[in-house]
Order: structure tokens, then sequence, then C-alpha cells
């Protein structure tokens, strides 16, 4: 990543999913071992066994942002939030590196996504990475590369200008390259008409078929069978065209009823540079929120005795009662 380009944004409830989904998926004695790569500097050359070792995590980090670019603080927000509800995951680090078991975690997965990046843009340095591994290892590796390299594919061929001297190439027709579609050999074959200099497709096909006059009952039959097969692809289009999303891909919850009483463990999560502070269900979404003007302590003090009420049996309604009578004294 360049040092100008900014972090593209991401969806940060679905990293926490994610990352809440690997530990109960591996356990959390297992969770987020990265091995090597706990004491790697960005700078350091790439750990290729060490990497290779967590292309399972790498694909799970790349279903939210496919460059593998990650804020610091996005992750060790999110790493905070899974020790909550995972605290086990500290049992394997050292009582004096507990405190700060979030921080090591993020600090490493960012040293890791680095590398990840510098091994699919730099031929040399995945040679580097590749040499005295395993065969094993070496694939662990390319399936890495391939994961950024088709993103950044994606990106130069997005952002790539066009010279105005230069003619433009043409690209290869990939429905022409299909046995079932118009124009290619297959499709040739099933009318028996020899394949021409020109390069096939559906255009030249129906040109080549005008140019002769009076036009032949075997290239008038192909003329129709052509324009009916375009005019089915324009309908599937039609049909499977998805209407564009109002919610930019967020996920809507239905609200709690107010009859609603938790059964799952709930815990406060804190959010200071909002001034606010929620309780969340363990392993589930946010149940309610408090807000105050006048600071953040005031949220935590309702957010913990909103739980005490809950733990008491109280429903949703009479808690967001409360909440909102205490909100407006």
């Amino acid at each position: 990543m360049d040092l100008g380009t900014p972090v593209p944004e991401i969806d940060e409830e679905h990293l926490l999913d994610i990352c809440l989904s690997h530990v109960k998926k591996v356990g959390e004695a297992g969770a987020f071992a990265l091995g090597k790569y706990m004491k790697t500097e960005a700078s350091h050359a790439v750990k290729g066994t060490a990497l290779a070792d967590l292309l399972y995590l790498l694909e799970e980090f790349h279903k939210v942002s496919p460059s593998l670019e990650f804020k610091y603080s996005t992750l060790k927000t999110c790493f905070t939030q899974v020790l909550q509800q995972f605290p086990g995951i500290k049992e394997k680090w050292p009582v004096s590196e507990q405190g700060h078991v979030a921080k090591s975690l993020a600090d490493g997965m960012l040293v890791v996504c680095n590398h990840a990046r510098r091994i699919s843009r730099d031929k040399g340095k995945f040679a580097e990475a590749s040499k005295n591994l395993t065969s094993v290892e070496v694939e662990k590796l390319e399936a890495i590369k391939k994961l950024v390299s088709q993103k950044q594919e994606e990106t130069k061929q997005e952002v790539e200008p066009e010279s105005p001297t230069t003619p433009k190439k043409r690209k290869p027709n990939a429905k022409a390259a299909s046995p079932a579609s118009a124009g290619s050999p297959g499709w040739l074959q099933e009318f028996e008409i020899p394949p021409t200099q020109e390069e096939p497709g559906e255009d030249q096909l129906l040109a080549s078929a005008k140019k002769s006059q009076p036009v032949p009952p075997r290239k008038a039959q192909l003329r129709e069978e052509v324009g009916k097969k375009k005019e089915l692809k324009r309908l599937a289009a039609a049909l499977l065209k998805k209407p564009a999303s109002k919610n930019h891909g967020k996920k809507k919850h239905e609200k709690f009823p107010d009859d609603f009483r938790p059964t799952e463990e709930l815990f406060v999560m804190p959010y200071k540079k909002l001034k606010s502070c929620a309780l969340r269900i363990k392993n589930g979404r946010q149940l309610i929120q408090v807000v105050s003007p006048q600071g953040f302590e005031e949220p935590k003090k309702m957010a913990q005795e909103m739980k005490k009420m809950f733990e008491k049996g109280k429903c949703f309604g009479e808690v967001k009662a409360w909440k909102e009578k205490k909100l407006s004294e």
C-alpha cells in the first residue's frame, strides 16, 4: 500500500462476526495463533512457513477486505470486543502481557497482511519467501498471493487510463470462447458451417449471412437462431438485474419486542469516542444503547444498571422505559 493511499473503509460488524466465528471454530486456545508473527515487524523479511500456516485466517479476513488492508484502530477495537466475549484467549499469554493482548494481536495481524500483500506484488519477495519450503507450503503461499493479486488486478484495470494516441486493443470475447455461445466452434459445428478468417462473433456471423443474396436457407436459419439467442440473453439480464441496495450492505435487524427477555449473558460495550455505552448479547447483537450529553460516565452507569435489571427478569419494554425516563430527568 502506498503511503498516500487511504485505507479503504470496511464493515466493522462483519469483521467482528468473522473473528467471533473463527474462535468458535478453532477454540479459544488455538484462536489467532500467529506464531512468529507475534514478534515480527513489517520491515522484517517474510516468514514463509509462518505465513503459509495463516492461509486459513487470511481467507477469513479477505472476506471483509479483499485487499487485506485494515486500520490499526479497527483491528484493536475488534480484538478488544472478541476478548470480552472469549477471555480464555488470554490464558496462553504470560500474565504480564495479558493486559495488552488486543494491541499485540492488532500489531501482528497488520504485519501478516502487509507481508501477504508484499509477496503478491513482488516476484522476488515471493521467491525469497518460498525458498526451502515444502511443496504444500509453497501452494499455500500461492493461494495467499492469488487472494491479494486478484484484487490488485481489478483495481489496476479500474484506474488505468487509456492513452489517446495508443489504439485500443480488442479484448478477447469471453462469450465467443464458450462452446455454448453464438460464433464459437461449437456453435458453427451445430450448423455445419466452416469457420472463416474473420474473428468469430454474433455480429460477424450476421454480417456474413447478410452478404449473400438471396440468403441461403442454412444462413437464414443461422441468422434467425442468433437473433433469438441475443433476445433471450437480454431478457435473462433484465430478470437477473438486482435493484440497487439502499442500506449500503448493512444488515437490517428487526427491533426487539417489548416483552423480550434475554436468556444469554450480557456484557457492557463502551464507545468512548461516541460518548455512549451499549449492552450486547453474548455471541449476538446489540440489545440497547445509551447516549448522554453529560459525557461517557453517565451512559456507562446506566448500561450497568440496565444489565442488572435484565438479570433480575425485567423485559425489554420496561428497561427501555426506564432509560427514557432517566435521560429526560
